[in-house]
């Protein structure tokens, strides 16, 4: 606990510090979010190249941590397989989002960037091979490997979408990580555990610049990398021996996730591309119905919070009653769209 504690903290002092870097690295790139009337929320150019003094924040506190020969940051470094794969997934995918957040890549050549980074952490060891749903478990087989590589690339687009409001994306993270952690010290998962505790001081660090009013975003870089590793968390351990469980799981993202198929279905539903951005996302409604950017976000986090003390739920309760913990979260899911469908929402993209 006391060197977890000391994780997050070095990992909150990279990030914040390192985001006064990307401040500047941003503009000198041209990696700025100009602002759209008619599509954006904010009013003013801002940096977007946050996601990287959040994975820096992670990258220096598991060093300092291995450094000390901590337990589960020293494991990190050993360079075991899996670690190096996911590794690499993740300077891919960051890279995938930097281009984008400087060149504005298409939604293909994103896609692509995706699934490529889902492929090598499957690749590595990362694998969606086990359902785990109360006592009963459920091998793929041969669908494993899109199995897998479907839900990396769902929750880094999930996480992706979400980052429309100042701090929404990284509250938002920083409550699903808080359960994969609580998850991996259950299942005696030292490196799953210890990551969690440096992405979550990163996230907090971060958002000393992210809240309203931001002074820079995380961009395509952070929302990418932060969806790669939270959905390697979620299989249970970093190697994913547990299982997955989609009662924790599905809740432990379930603000992300809900907005993600809700886009997907309105957009098909229309006849138009999955890959249209449009203005109708929760937190656009939100908007739309006299909310602030503030009050948005502190009512989303507030609904992620519910979904996520569902996911804690299913974690604890004994294996044949733990489906009970999916009845709340599934009234969250079906009650928050209906009470927004009110509010009105215009064609274009969000940030």
């Amino acid at each position: 606990m006391r060197q977890g504690l000391l994780v997050a903290l070095l990992a909150a002092a990279g990030s914040a510090g390192g985001a006064l870097l990307t401040w500047r690295l941003a503009r000198l790139l041209g990696a700025v979010d100009d602002p759209a009337p008619a599509r954006k929320v904010h009013d003013r150019g801002m940096p977007r190249l946050g996601g990287l003094a959040i994975g820096g924040g992670v990258v220096l506190a598991l060093a300092v941590g291995a450094l000390g020969g901590w337990p589960g940051a020293s494991r990190v470094f050993s360079f075991p397989p899996p670690l190096v794969g996911l590794g690499a997934a993740g300077i891919l995918v960051a890279l995938v989002g930097l281009l984008d957040d400087v060149y504005e890549l298409g939604p293909l050549a994103k896609l692509a960037g995706q699934v490529a980074a889902g492929s090598l952490a499957w690749a590595a060891g990362f694998r969606l091979e086990t359902v785990v749903l109360g006592p009963t478990r459920w091998e793929l087989g041969p669908l494993a490997l899109p199995a897998t590589v479907l839900w990396f690339v769902a929750v880094m687009n999930a996480v992706n979408l979400v980052d429309g409001l100042d701090g929404l994306a990284a509250s938002l993270a920083l409550l699903a990580v808080l359960v994969f952690g609580v998850q991996a010290v259950r299942d005696g998962g030292a490196v799953a555990a210890t990551v969690a505790w440096a992405i979550g001081g990163a996230l907090v660090g971060f958002l000393a610049h992210n809240v309203h009013p931001a002074r820079q975003f995380m961009g395509s870089t952070g929302s990418l990398l932060l969806g790669l590793l939270l959905a390697a968390l979620s299989l249970g351990t970093l190697r994913g021996r547990v299982g997955w469980d989609p009662l924790v799981a599905l809740p432990a993202l379930g603000v992300p996730l809900l907005d993600l198929v809700l886009a997907f279905a309105r957009r098909v539903l229309r006849g138009t591309s999955p890959f249209r951005a449009d203005r109708e996302h929760l937190h656009h409604r939100l908007l739309d119905a006299g909310r602030g950017q503030g009050r948005a976000v502190a009512i989303l986090a507030a609904v992620q919070a519910g979904f996520a003390a569902c996911a804690l739920a299913a974690l604890f309760l004994p294996p044949r009653v733990r489906p009970v913990a999916a009845l709340p979260a599934l009234v969250l899911a079906v009650a928050v769209p209906l009470r927004l469908r009110g509010a009105g929402g215009g064609e274009g993209a969000g940030r």
